[in-house]
Order: C-alpha cells, then sequence, then structure tokens
C-alpha cells in the first residue's frame, strides 16, 4: 500500500476516534469495550451513507438517462443468445426483474438528483413532508452529523423508496414538481405484478397462474419501460430540467 493511501487510512481513523469521542463525552471508552465497536460499527455505517448520497448528486438526469438506455442495450443483446429450453424460465425471470430494478434505480437517482441541484424542487418535497400528519423525525445529534442535513436526509428518505409502483412513482412526482405526472400506467403496471410474482413466488400469482415470462414477454417488457422512461426524461426537459 502506498504511503498516500496510508496516510488517507490514518486520517479516517483519527476521525473516526474524534466522533466516537464525541458521542460518548468520554474518553475513558476504548477499543475494549462493546460499546466501542457499536460506534465502530455506526461510524461506517454513515461514511457508506455520505459516500451513497455524493454519488446520487454527482449524477444529471441526462447521464442517468443514458445510463439507462445502455444498460437496456445490454439486455437486448443477452435476449439473442442461444439458452437451452432447460434454462431458458430462469433467465427470462432473472431478466424481467432487472429491468424492473435498472428502472427503480433509474427513478431513484433521477430523483435524487433533481432536488440535489434545483433549490425550488428541494423546497418543494420539504413543504410535502413537513405537512405531512405524520412527518419523520430525526434528532439534533442525528442532524448534527451532516453537513446539509435536511436535503441528506430528505436524499435518504428518496433512496429508500421502492419505485416499482405507480403509486411511488406518482406521488415522488408530485412531491418534487408540485404537479401531477400524467401517464398510462396501465400495461407497466402489469410489468410490475409479474414482477412481484418472480420475486416473492418465483413466477406464480397468487391464484397460482405462471407468470414466467416468455423470449416474447421480455422483449415486451424492455419496450414498455423503455417508453415510459422516454416519456418520463420528456417530462422532465419540459420542466427545464436536464
Amino acid at each position: 500500500m502506498g504511503s498516500m493511501s496510508e496516510l488517507y487510512l490514518d486520517v479516517q481513523e483519527e476521525k473516526m476516534r474524534e466522533w466516537i469521542y464525541e458521542q460518548c463525552d468520554s474518553a475513558n471508552i476504548d477499543e475494549t469495550s462493546d460499546e466501542w465497536y457499536e460506534f465502530v460499527e455506526e461510524w461506517h455505517n454513515q461514511q457508506e451513507h455520505f459516500e451513497e448520497i455524493s454519488w446520487y448528486e454527482s449524477q444529471n438526469t441526462s447521464e442517468l438517462y443514458s445510463h439507462f438506455m445502455l444498460d437496456i442495450e445490454k439486455i437486448q443483446e443477452i435476449l439473442k443468445l442461444e439458452t437451452s429450453a432447460h434454462t431458458e424460465p430462469m433467465i427470462f425471470k432473472m431478466t424481467h426483474a432487472h429491468i424492473v430494478t435498472l428502472l427503480e434505480s433509474f427513478l431513484a437517482s433521477s430523483f435524487i438528483a433533481l432536488i440535489s441541484n434545483n433549490k425550488q424542487y428541494l423546497s418543494n418535497i420539504i413543504t410535502v413532508y413537513s405537512d405531512r400528519n405524520n412527518p419523520k423525525h430525526f434528532t439534533l445529534k442525528q442532524m448534527e452529523r451532516h453537513e446539509n442535513p435536511v436535503k441528506d436526509l430528505v436524499t435518504f428518505s428518496i433512496a429508500n423508496i421502492s419505485f416499482h409502483s405507480r403509486e411511488s412513482i406518482q406521488k415522488t412526482y408530485r412531491d418534487i414538481f408540485s404537479k401531477p405526472f400524467k401517464y398510462d400506467f396501465k400495461a407497466l403496471d402489469k410489468v410490475f405484478k409479474i414482477r412481484h410474482d418472480i420475486v416473492h413466488r418465483n413466477g406464480v400469482s397468487t391464484r397460482g397462474d405462471n407468470s414466467t415470462p416468455t423470449r416474447e414477454g421480455v422483449i415486451n417488457t424492455i419496450e414498455i419501460v423503455k417508453n415510459f422512461v422516454q416519456h418520463f426524461e420528456s417530462c422532465i426537459t419540459d420542466n427545464g430540467t436536464r
């Protein structure tokens, strides 16, 4: 390991120690105590959270759109490969679920990029969160750990939303832009339902029907999701955001 890497690790180690002592308001705690290791784990969890926020904030919607389309092209290439009849059902289930995962990642990243780079959008969603009957509360100690506490906590909240339902998509869009997201979700709803059957019952519906997609079904799913993402990106552009 190079000297610069060692220096970086030493600095991080010192920062962690200072933070731990601040949390317990005492220098009596040491590495032999259970409490120490609990603080160490919490420190590392925080660092992962901060790194995740930094990654989201470094993105912009046009780049996210390009990355999404590139990933979809890769899936289309995979579907051209020869597969056996024995393995096809598993491959198609995995592919369908992954397409929805790509969509969820794109939406979460796009929403976070929007509020990270536009003060008005951040203000809109803060207002909505504040007006809810049961808003999420954070302690002063939690807020103290963030340089931009409100934005970071809103970012974290969005990152933890599962965007595999029309409700979560429409709600978050409305919270950010203060207007409804107009789209016919019927085809996408079916995609989400199949994904749910795959993830929770290995491709079987609650009625016991087989939901495993065919090759043609996966190709159709790709087109449905692409059409949705193109519409979503168009709406963002119309709002003056790229």
